[in-house]
């Protein structure tokens, strides 16, 4: 057996979970990964999709980042101003900030029970993942 499989085995039965290459104690985390229990198994079809959408999603971040560079290059030519060049406009839109709400005393001395009935509705949200 190889020093990581055991060093991995001792981590496991010791209650620390290995998942995407973070180390995590159970206490941590709401879900034990390493056996997806939980999940219903799709078919092929599903991971085929899920391949391809992963994959996607990997270009996806790709062109993300280089679109960054290349309007942080903008801006620095721009010199911090709106500009314009053939059929581009480079704008420079400014908006307030958000507002701490936990820095106004009479909302941060609420009882949190009383501060979730302005809690806006929760919200759903997929992650795909490789395991």
């Amino acid at each position: 057996m190889r020093k990581k499989t055991m060093l991995a085995l001792v981590l496991l039965s010791s209650g620390i979970l290995i998942t995407n290459h973070r180390w995590e104690t159970k206490m941590e985390t709401k879900i034990d990964v390493r056996l997806y229990k939980d999940y219903k198994e799709k078919d092929e079809e599903w991971t085929t999709l899920a391949a391809k959408a992963y994959e996607t999603k990997k270009m996806a971040k790709h062109f993300s980042d280089e679109a960054a560079s290349l309007l942080n290059k903008l801006k620095s030519l721009s010199g911090d101003t709106s500009c314009h060049g053939g059929d581009f406009v480079f704008k420079k839109d400014i908006r307030m900030g958000a507002v701490d709400y936990m820095s106004i005393p009479a909302v941060s001395a609420m009882d949190p029970i009383e501060r979730d009935k302005y809690r806006k509705p929760e919200s759903c949200q997929w992650k795909l993942e490789r395991k």
